[in-house]
């Protein structure tokens, strides 16, 4: 088999970034790391960078640009167009190169298998998605097995925006409390998947056969939890470590040895310990209360202008 190539699209050079292409590479010794980026190079020998903003590579993104319409509460305008329109660079980059097919994942997820192998899993369908819940799917660990799925998915972005019938049904079902909504690429993708003609697997479908592609290392209804002060910190997966492989704890005490972590949000900084395969309980609580209390004036900043918006 030929090795399935590995895409990172990401902007600037943030210390996970590198984490994340040093583990793509240690367990993919034979695959193409590929980073998609805007200005940085890489000082890695092993990774692949290439110039989103070169013309090959932004086909369609201006204009995309010019049509986008901010609706997500959630992040900066900035930040949520750049996380839709990033499926345009993949797109392009895949026909410039000529691949059929690829593994698109995020910056902060780890991987700890070997994606060509894994991919064989996946013949029978078109993309690979986890839950975020029932109405957006997340997109972090993508393994892209039709290069015609990616391009019926970027042709509906170039139209949603346009067609005020098919956003009003995103807005639908993005809707959040007080009138707010969250239309993002993970809302996105679930509109198109419901609507499409095309096969998708979700990880969480494969629980039931011991293969665990993590959605997100806080989601942990099914799973055993390390949580500090609760009430004060979100939960997370309990990491254990064996033969090198990082493995969580179903509820019922079976083990489940994890395909790819996915450091949501703040927790990004477990990816450190997970790659050096430690998981220091103290200094892991010490980080969270320094990090909650560095980001208290942010948060409470959010707080007030909500409610002051919402007045």
């Amino acid at each position: 088999m030929e090795p399935l190539p590995i895409i990172v699209v990401h902007q600037g050079n943030s210390p996970y970034l590198e984490i994340c292409l040093r583990q793509a590479r240690r367990t993919n010794p034979h695959s193409r790391i590929i980073w998609l980026h805007g200005e940085a190079d890489s000082p890695l020998d092993f990774v692949e960078c290439y110039c989103f903003q070169e013309p090959e590579l932004s086909q369609d993104v201006a204009f995309f640009s010019s049509i986008y319409q901010h609706l997500s509460s959630s992040n900066s305008r900035e930040a949520e167009r750049f996380c839709i329109q990033r499926w345009l660079n993949v797109r392009n980059f895949m026909r410039c190169e000529n691949l059929s097919r690829c593994l698109a994942i995020d910056s902060d997820v780890l991987i700890f298998c070997d994606v060509t192998q894994e991919a064989e899993r996946f013949r029978p369908y078109a993309m690979t998605f986890a839950h975020w819940n029932a109405t957006q799917n997340l997109i972090h660990c993508n393994f892209i097995q039709n290069i015609s799925a990616l391009e019926s998915f970027t042709d509906y972005l170039l139209k949603v925006y346009q067609d005020s019938e098919l956003l009003e049904r995103v807005k639908l079902t993005s809707r959040k409390k007080r009138n707010r909504y969250r239309v993002s690429d993970m809302s996105l993708f679930y509109d198109w998947s419901v609507h499409s003609d095309f096969h998708f697997c979700f990880f969480e479908d494969l629980y039931s056969d011991a293969v665990f592609f993590d959605s997100c290392i806080d989601f942990v209804q099914d799973f055993q939890a390390i949580h500090y002060l609760p009430g004060f910190f979100r939960p997370f997966k309990k990491i254990t470590w064996k033969d090198g492989l990082p493995h969580g704890t179903l509820k019922n005490g079976l083990p489940a040895p994890m395909k790819c972590i996915h450091y949501h949000g703040f927790l990004k900084f477990l990816m450190p310990f997970h790659f050096q395969q430690r998981s220091p309980h103290v200094k892991i609580f010490r980080l969270l209360l320094q990090q909650k209390w560095t980001n208290f004036p942010a948060k409470w900043q959010r707080m007030w202008n909500r409610l002051w918006k919402d007045e």
